[in-house]
């Protein structure tokens, strides 16, 4: 009998931000990892049900934007990506203008 394997959190965020961001597609996410596509299909759809949550707002908004850029610039950096995260509109404009980005994520507040 085989024994299950168990993955961290961190690990099935990285495969599925790896394979959302087109870096891997889901076949070579799945052969490099010896996973299922079932499996990662699966993770993938925990992940964007999860996400809206990490928008709520509750107690401190500061404190709630800093949590989720931290954990979404961790997943972005473990899966490779440059990131580069400022907290005013003023210094977003510099970067947007001064450097070429693939993907840029703001944040709005209306």
């Amino acid at each position: 009998m085989r024994t299950r394997r168990k993955f961290t959190g961190e690990f099935k965020s990285r495969v599925v931000l790896e394979v959302l961001s087109e870096e891997k597609t889901l076949a070579e996410a799945c052969r490099e990892y010896k996973l299922t596509a079932q499996t990662v299909k699966e993770w993938r759809a925990q992940f964007l049900a999860s996400a809206p949550q990490l928008f709520q707002k509750s107690g401190s908004e500061s404190e709630d934007e800093d949590g989720i850029g931290q954990f979404v610039g961790k997943g972005l950096y473990e899966a490779s990506h440059v990131v580069d995260w400022v907290r005013t509109a003023p210094d977003g404009l510099n970067y947007a203008l001064s450097q070429s980005y693939d993907v840029m994520i703001l944040d709005i507040i209306l």
